[in-house]
């Protein structure tokens, strides 16, 4: 019923997770969330973090889960922005209420699937993004691949990389 708060104290103020959170969670101002190599965060509920994230790992937002990002938000693992395999059996898939709220953006060198919602900016150095049932509110490409399966980016600024889509017969 009440939030689970990690605050900062002396030495690293590194939290890491490897796990699923299923109430609200606040990794509260001067506290990295890092998600490791091989690590797996699974959001059912709020995680609200007011500094950095460093995902190295997989972070995966289920249906009514959100993730929130007051600081840089780095990612050299994979984000899946909603249940990917509910698009599985070549139905429809609807856009999902799985929600990131990235107020400095997302720099992604690894890759992004989103069939939900992302509030803020993912910049795109490297990887690869499929926007599917999803929004995405700006999506700068600077290297890598975007397919669009049929999700809908507000602004899209390419500096580079490749642009696809999945009725030319690329998936994620």
């Amino acid at each position: 019923d009440h939030p689970l708060v990690f605050q900062a104290g002396d030495g690293d103020n590194t939290l890491e997770l490897n796990g699923s959170v299923y109430g609200h969670v606040i990794v509260d101002e001067g506290v990295t969330l890092h998600i490791p190599d091989g690590a797996s965060l699974r959001i059912n509920g709020t995680v609200e973090v007011r500094s950095d994230i460093v995902n190295d790992g997989s972070v995966e937002i289920d249906e009514g889960g959100i993730l929130q990002a007051d600081g840089a938000f780095s990612n050299s693992g994979g984000i899946m922005v909603g249940l990917v395999d509910k698009g599985m059996d070549d139905e429809i898939v609807e856009i999902q209420n799985a929600m990131i709220i990235a107020a400095q953006g997302i720099e992604s060198t690894g890759f992004i699937i989103c069939d939900g919602y992302v509030e803020g900016t993912i910049t795109v150095n490297d990887g690869n993004i499929t926007v599917g049932a999803g929004s995405v509110d700006h999506l700068i490409l600077n290297d890598g691949l975007y397919i669009d399966d049929g999700g809908t980016v507000g602004e899209f600024t390419q500096n580079g990389g490749k642009t696809t889509s999945a009725a030319q017969g690329y998936y994620y």
